[in-house]
């Protein structure tokens, strides 16, 4: 696991501020919208995503399929899991995969979110919320 979930930094930082009941509030206040979300999208369960990036400097697309790691469970409450044949083939690199570009079509999910890097890979409560918010009307679409 390369990133701790965001509700392990948020439970962290709300004990060392000696702010846990405001961490909770936290927690307990994003997975009510992801509950929320998930309503929304009924046929988002039981389908295939993951969440890769685009790495600028290196050109490098890299798909991230850690299913311990914090950064490729974003999407598991709204119901979805990470495709098993990339789970295992990232298993072998840390949880990476990096297919060439002609190799794209490794991502074999039903849903491919594509971030620039530094975004949803880092994951809060915060930058969940706004990443989410930005791809909700194609999540919406491909859970029609």
């Amino acid at each position: 696991m390369l990133i701790d979930p965001w509700q392990a930094q948020v439970e962290v930082h709300g004990r060392i501020l000696d702010k846990e009941s405001d961490a909770d509030h936290i927690i307990g206040t994003t997975h009510g919208g992801l509950d929320t979300m998930a309503a929304r999208l009924p046929g988002w369960t039981g389908r295939t995503a993951v969440l890769s990036q685009i790495v600028f400097a290196t050109k490098q697309v890299v798909l991230v399929a850690d299913p311990d790691g914090g950064d490729s469970t974003v999407f598991e409450q709204p119901g979805r899991s990470s495709p098993p044949r990339i789970v295992v083939e990232a298993g072998a690199t840390g949880g990476r995969l990096l297919p060439s570009r002609e190799r794209l079509d490794a991502s074999t999910a039903d849903v491919t979110v594509l971030l620039p890097d530094g975004g949803c890979n880092m994951p809060s409560s915060l930058s969940l919320k706004f990443d989410l918010d930005a791809i909700m009307a194609a999540l919406e679409a491909i859970a029609c």
